[in-house]
């Protein structure tokens, strides 16, 4: 079974927390909170509520990287193929788009209105066409094979947390 929590910064302290998310609303007011997730064995505890940032909500992917981190929303990873012949390395963004989890990477430059370049980007930021890249477990090397047709002779793949876009936003770019 999925473990679903998420993160979200705490509005008193701005220390991450970690938890169950209860979204409420005062008039049109949205209020987010984390209840930290405790598991203590014949007893009851009464959780704390820790009041958070909402635009700093972010939910686990249900993955980890390399070092065994837990990969969230928002976390900003180093995507890493190793190839003989292709080798990629790149900073990216973790969300969620058409329907699972993962990043954009650019993949065309200079992309116009009407041509392929459009209708095989993702999205286009800039005359730049990204490709989404689902996270995947580790082993698996099929979906990297398939959006990289030129990397042939796969060594490793890894993601690597090296920050998240609230605390360190200079990473991407």
């Amino acid at each position: 079974m999925r473990k679903v929590k998420f993160r979200g910064k705490r509005v008193d302290n701005k220390e991450w927390i970690y938890g169950s998310l209860i979204v409420g609303y005062h008039g049109k007011q949205m209020y987010c909170n984390i209840v930290p997730i405790t598991i203590c064995e014949d007893c009851f505890v009464m959780p704390e509520v820790y009041l958070v940032i909402p635009e700093t909500v972010g939910q686990y992917t249900g993955l980890k990287d390399i070092s065994g981190k837990e990969i969230y929303e928002g976390d900003i990873v180093r995507y890493y193929i190793g190839s003989n012949d292709f080798p990629i390395d790149y900073n990216a963004v973790i969300e969620f788009a058409f329907g699972q989890w993962g990043f954009f990477v650019p993949y065309y430059k200079n992309v116009k209105k009407g041509t392929y370049k459009e209708r095989f980007s993702h999205k286009i930021v800039n005359g730049i066409g990204y490709k989404f890249i689902p996270l995947v477990d580790l082993g698996s090397e099929t979906i990297v094979l398939r959006e990289f047709p030129k990397a042939k002779n796969i060594i490793k793949v890894q993601y690597e947390i090296v920050g998240n876009i609230y605390d360190n936003p200079e990473l991407v770019g």
